[in-house]
């Protein structure tokens, strides 16, 4: 794991005075985790996994399903089939999540799921497209993988309900807006949004992270 800070110098070049420059004022930089290794399949795998569960509780079922492969890593698109359904349900994964990550590793292997290299030539809408194709991934846990594992610096995820809480108490607004108008207040901020996300996050204590 590698880890990307914003300075002070840029923190100041890329929020306009008002509302972020208070958020900039009172947080420290936001420093975050980019995961240098492993592949999208890997990194969406454990997304999957991770979905609507504590850290401690997919850390648990993680470690269970690389039992069932070599302790090490999560099972390789092409050793997925040779697990059954009932070894991934002892290991903690419910049918949604075994027929999502199934659904993944044949993706994978039938290329349509982009690696790396080929994400670096592709846009992020592209990106959202191509792997929300995947059964049970959406377009946030895309842009998680846009911001944590690719470092991309013009996103921001607008179904995230602490983004567009923090984005509402910054404009002072009554009401959580909804992810319409929380895009229409952050467009001001690009091709920045990954950083303004990262102080909005900080200003809800921080936020979370792909792991």
């Amino acid at each position: 794991m590698g880890s990307r800070t914003y300075t002070a110098a840029q923190s100041a070049a890329i929020i306009e005075a008002g509302v972020l420059a208070r958020l900039v004022a009172a947080h420290r930089v936001p420093d975050f985790k980019l995961k240098r290794t492993g592949t999208p399949y890997s990194v969406l795998f454990e997304a999957i996994v991770g979905q609507q569960l504590s850290t401690s509780a997919a850390r648990t079922i993680r470690d269970r399903i690389r039992m069932l492969y070599d302790g090490r890593q999560v099972p390789p698109p092409e050793a997925l089939a040779h697990l059954s359904d009932t070894e991934l349900r002892g290991a903690g994964l419910s049918f949604g999540k075994i027929k999502a990550v199934r659904d993944l590793a044949a993706r994978t292997l039938a290329g349509e799921v982009p690696s790396r290299r080929q994400m670096a030539r592709m846009t992020n809408e592209a990106i959202i497209r191509r792997i929300t194709q995947v059964h049970g991934i959406g377009r946030w846990t895309v842009e998680m993988l846009l911001i944590f594992y690719l470092g991309r610096s013009d996103v921001f995820a607008v179904d995230d309900y602490a983004l567009r809480v923090a984005i509402g108490r910054a404009h002072g607004l009554r009401k959580t807006p909804d992810p319409r108008r929380a895009a229409r207040l952050a467009a001001k901020w690009a091709p920045h949004r990954t950083a303004a996300s990262l102080y909005l996050w900080r200003s809800l204590d921080g936020p979370g992270d792909i792991d």
